[in-house]
């Protein structure tokens, strides 16, 4: 992040890792930058998560960077139009196919 993240910062970020998962970091902190251009707030934040991940050893910091990107990344399940079947609450509150 131009303003919370200087270059020495990113560099320990991003030291140790594979090329992929650097790709990952850099993608990340772009996402991070563009939060923080929105909101001027986020940069403290930004700038204390960023390093939190950098003074872990790089297999933690690896597995943590990992996790995130597929958080990031998820694709929520497409939604199921069951026309023509009765339909019911479950007890959770969420529209399902009646028997």
């Amino acid at each position: 992040m131009t303003n919370a993240i200087d270059a020495s910062l990113r560099a320990l970020l991003l030291d140790g890792l594979p090329p992929r998962v650097k790709g990952m970091a850099e993608a990340i902190v772009t996402e991070w930058e563009s939060a923080v251009g929105a909101v001027p707030e986020l940069a403290r934040l930004a700038a204390e998560d960023v390093q939190a991940l950098a003074a872990l050893p790089a297999a933690e910091r690896e597995d943590a960077l990992r996790r995130r990107w597929t958080r990031l990344h998820e694709v929520p399940a497409p939604a199921v139009d069951l026309a023509g079947r009765g339909q019911r609450r479950s007890a959770t509150g969420r529209t399902v196919a009646a028997r």
